[in-house]
C-alpha cells in the first residue's frame, strides 16, 4: 500500500511520505475504534452490532468509491489511457 502512495515522489521525500501514511493509518484506526465504541455503547446487543457493522461497511464502500473516482480523474489529467478507454488519433 505504501509503495502505491509514494511511487511518484522523489527518493528524498519517500521517507517523509511513508511516515505520513503510517500516521494516517494509525489515526484512522484509532478513530474507527472510537466511533465503533460509541455505537456499541455500554452493553452492546444485536442491534448495536448491526449498526456498527453497517457503519463500517458504509465507510469501506465510500473509500472504494473515492479511490475509483480519484484514479479516474488523475489518469485523465495525465492523459493516461489506462482507465480502459481507447483514445482515437486525431485526423490530420
Amino acid at each position: 500500500m505504501f509503495m502505491i502512495g509514494t511511487h511518484e515522489l522523489p527518493p528524498a521525500h519517500q521517507s517523509t511520505a511513508g511516515a505520513l501514511l503510517t500516521t494516517a493509518q494509525y489515526l484512522s484506526g484509532a478513530l474507527t475504534v472510537a466511533v465503533l465504541t460509541l455505537l456499541l455503547g455500554r452493553s452492546p446487543d444485536g442491534a448495536a452490532f448491526r449498526a456498527a457493522f453497517l457503519v463500517t461497511t458504509a465507510a469501506a464502500v465510500a473509500g472504494m468509491v473515492l479511490a475509483v473516482v480519484h484514479l479516474r480523474t488523475s489518469s485523465r489529467r495525465r492523459g493516461d489511457p489506462s482507465d480502459g478507454r481507447q483514445t482515437q488519433p486525431s485526423a490530420a
